[in-house]
């Protein structure tokens, strides 16, 4: 079976529609389950959503943190070996998705499209999620949260492939002016520092923040965002992940 998680955030009635119109011309095959995550408090449902949807966050946790509660719900609860997560504008086809699932294993991320989209849809082994780490919250809502994860994976010797899929069937309904104002390339640097493409890294430090310091940081502004945190003391994602555990 080939799970597939979709991240909402806008565009909810949009993927209902392009979907369930492509699945009754050309079927996806049996061997696809399909789940949503509602990270964009929307209010549009229908009847094919209400019935894959599995999670609605409380508030937007970010790109990043959807992306965390997607593994933790897959490989914590569901205990799935290999998922592939999407955004809710992400065009794709029954032998699209087979490509990404037998190419993921836990030395390689399958991505979708070109251009630098890759973590639009794409594929991604328990293993790789153990061993790389979480993706960094740190990154607001969307930006540079996958320049860190390419980064760490080359360190960690994990690939990320991409099926070169023209990147224009990815609308990025997530982009906009709000992602110019998240600061997420000046936190990337002070992380990682500059550019220094070698065979073995991508930014020039091997140690965020050039330290040796593993302590979990977490950005003063985070707390702005979510005045829960205060009180967690720790990213939005386990929060939303133990709400998820407790409803079942």
């Amino acid at each position: 079976m080939i799970h597939v998680f979709i991240l909402g955030y806008n565009r909810a009635q949009y993927f209902s529609e392009w979907f369930q119109k492509v699945n009754a011309q050309i079927p996806f095959q049996p061997n696809k389950k399909f789940y949503y995550i509602d990270n964009g408090q929307q209010e549009y449902v229908d009847n094919f959503l209400s019935k894959i949807l599995i999670h609605k966050t409380e508030s937007n946790i970010f790109c990043a943190g959807g992306w965390n509660l997607i593994c933790d719900i897959a490989f914590k609860h569901l205990n799935l070996d290999k998922i592939i997560i999407e955004q809710e504008d992400a065009i794709f086809t029954d032998d699209i998705l087979n490509q990404i699932s037998q190419i993921t294993n836990p030395n390689q991320i399958c991505g979708t499209y070109d251009r630098g989209f890759e973590f639009s849809l794409y594929g991604i082994h328990k293993d790789t999620f153990s061993n790389v780490g979480r993706f960094d919250e740190n990154f607001f809502l969307v930006g540079c949260e996958d320049n860190d994860y390419r980064h760490r994976c080359k360190m960690e010797k994990v690939d990320i492939l991409g099926l070169n899929v023209n990147a224009n069937n990815n609308e990025s309904s997530t982009s906009g002016p709000e992602r110019n104002s998240t600061n997420n390339g000046n936190y990337l640097h002070e992380k990682w520092g500059k550019q220094n493409i070698t065979d073995s890294t991508i930014y020039q430090f091997k140690q965020p923040f050039n330290s040796v310091n593993s302590s979990m940081y977490i950005r003063p502004e985070y707390s702005s965002h979510f005045p829960k945190h205060s009180e967690l003391k720790d990213f939005m994602s386990h929060y939303e992940f133990n709400k998820y555990f407790s409803s079942l």
